[in-house]
């Protein structure tokens, strides 16, 4: 059975007392919210043992850092608020563009159409902010064994 926690031993590298080298991969945030980016990275650090988190408002500045992490991103987590984020043409060039990262959309909506069009576009999961901590880490989880992660509201049709 597989966990955030072996994932990042084995593809990550992170592992309690080991010292981080410049190899390790990291993940990256990017939110408009200051104070939500603080509550993911607080959860990466603390409940998955990532050690290098970037922290970013733009697209742009997501994109550049990632262009310039040589391929040591393998998590971007993107707040879908995020300005230029909420088309699938976006979210494609990030997929063509770094075909190794894992892309993970949060989203304040439950839009099916949002969700549908973003992993239509080939991101790797769909997370609402109301899931709560336990349920970000396990969708995450989820993620990092290869699954696509979709909200459980998706198998019910629309009311």
């Amino acid at each position: 059975m597989g966990t955030l926690l072996e994932f990042s031993t084995k593809k990550v590298g992170i592992m309690h007392g080991v010292e981080p080298t410049s190899d390790m991969v990291s993940a990256l945030i990017c939110a408009q919210d200051g104070f939500y980016r603080t509550a993911l990275e607080s959860i990466l650090k603390d409940r998955l043992y990532f050690q290098h988190i970037a922290s970013v408002e733009t697209l742009d500045q997501a994109v550049d850092h990632i262009a310039g992490a040589d391929g040591r991103v393998n998590l971007a987590l993107f707040d879908l608020d995020t300005r230029g984020l909420n088309n699938r043409n976006a979210i494609q060039a990030l997929r063509e563009g770094f075909p190794s990262m894992l892309v993970v959309l949060i989203a304040s909506s439950q839009s099916r159409q949002a969700m549908v069009g973003a992993l239509e576009a080939g991101a790797h999961g769909f997370l609402n902010r109301d899931l709560g901590v336990s349920g970000f880490v396990e969708a995450l989880h989820q993620i990092a064994r290869g699954q696509i992660y979709v909200p459980p509201y998706l198998a019910y049709p629309d009311t």
